[in-house]
């Protein structure tokens, strides 16, 4: 049986309550790390970590993950195809596309 689905996981440095909380480390390995492998876990075709900082690309290399700047999604012409179907996925692809 294949997935069906695709998971884009928004990863922003940037938090206000916790800065830095997706590379905090938990149990030897960054928070993201462990969000990436329930997404895995699910079953999911594609994984891909929408990170708003370097920082946060080169940790998800590190532990094998595909992350993406903006820039990096905008050059690749990533989330084109299917449009959003809820309201989060709305956020997620304006998050990562330029306004039109």
């Amino acid at each position: 049986m294949s997935a069906d689905f695709d998971v884009v996981i928004p990863a922003r440095l940037g938090s206000t309550r916790l800065p830095g909380k997706v590379l905090a480390d938990i149990c030897g390995r960054p928070l993201i790390a462990h969000v990436y492998d329930r997404a895995v876990e699910a079953g999911a075709r594609s994984v891909v970590i929408a990170a708003d900082n370097e920082r946060v690309v080169e940790a998800c290399r590190a532990f094998g993950a595909d992350g993406r700047t903006e820039r990096a999604w905008l050059r690749d012409g990533a989330l084109e195809e299917p449009g959003p179907r809820t309201a989060g996925d709305a956020w997620r692809v304006s998050r990562f596309h330029p306004r039109r």
